[in-house]
């Protein structure tokens, strides 16, 4: 069984869609929408294992043009 990351994304004005479309063009990422509230994005993560989503999945992501901020909240 996948272990399962929520991830709370804020980007830059005017870039959710773009963020988005990146996002859910990850394997890994299993669905990403729009929100209101303090963040821009939520997206459902899935990996083989924690380290893997803290790690390289993260780096991935942080490196998407446009975002300036995520949280990670990792499914207990």
């Amino acid at each position: 069984m996948p272990n399962r990351a929520y991830l709370l994304v804020n980007v830059h004005a005017a870039r959710e869609a773009e963020v988005q479309q990146a996002l859910r063009g990850l394997e890994e990422v299993i669905a990403c929408d729009q929100v209101t509230g303090d963040n821009d994005l939520i997206a459902v993560v899935e990996a083989p294992d924690y380290q893997h989503i803290l790690g390289p999945l993260l780096q991935k992501i942080r490196n998407i043009e446009g975002i300036s901020h995520t949280v990670t909240c990792l499914v207990l």
